[in-house]
């Protein structure tokens, strides 16, 4: 008698095994016949309204910047002294090496060094400062963005997209936190290279 029950549970185990099995066929069937196309990942509105008023994009060459014989010194302290360079793509260097005073020099920020810069025709700069001495502290996100011609929707739009959504976009520079003032100082930036 102890077999024949035995027997009953493994079958009414296995009953109950084989009806799960089949609800969750059924279940699966029926996703896949409701299934929903991935949508495609649409770019963002900014990197659009940004690019938008650059019109036709020339194209760089390998070397975008030459430094020849290139000097610079503050004071009684050389921090470049007759360098010469190409610079493709990008500008890699050890903490205190000098990249930012290069920079300075290519953006024309700095002008008083000796030697000779030359820069590819088609490249379009824009400085992201590690002080933010761009930026107005007493003054608010919208003030800091600008105007200048645009529209009061484009500018919304870009300050959403850079999250400064409703009255976010009324607080002092001052009163931000460092990625804040980071992304108010990027949407200032007409060029990136």
């Amino acid at each position: 008698m102890a077999s024949a029950q035995k027997s009953s549970d493994y079958k009414n185990a296995a009953r109950t095994q084989a009806s799960a099995l089949k609800a969750k066929e059924k279940e699966l069937a029926r996703l896949l016949s409701n299934r929903i196309e991935k949508p495609l990942q649409v770019p963002l509105p900014a990197f659009d309204f940004v690019n938008k008023s650059h019109g036709q994009i020339n194209k760089l060459s390998p070397v975008i910047i030459r430094g020849n014989q290139i000097s610079k010194a503050y004071g009684d302290h050389v921090v470049l002294k007759d360098q010469s360079f190409a610079i493709g793509r990008a500008l890699l260097g050890d903490n205190g090496a000098g990249k930012t005073t290069l920079l300075k020099l290519i953006c024309g920020i700095d002008q008083c060094f000796q030697g000779y810069l030359s820069l590819d025709s088609a490249l379009k700069i824009g400085y992201f400062s590690q002080e933010f001495e761009e930026l107005n502290a007493d003054e608010t996100i919208l003030d800091n963005v600008g105007t200048a011609n645009k529209s009061t929707e484009d500018i919304r739009t870009l300050l959403a997209c850079f999250l400064f959504k409703k009255n976010d976009v009324f607080k002092k520079i001052g009163q931000l936190s460092m990625g804040e003032k980071s992304r108010v100082a990027l949407m200032g930036i007409d060029y990136v290279v």
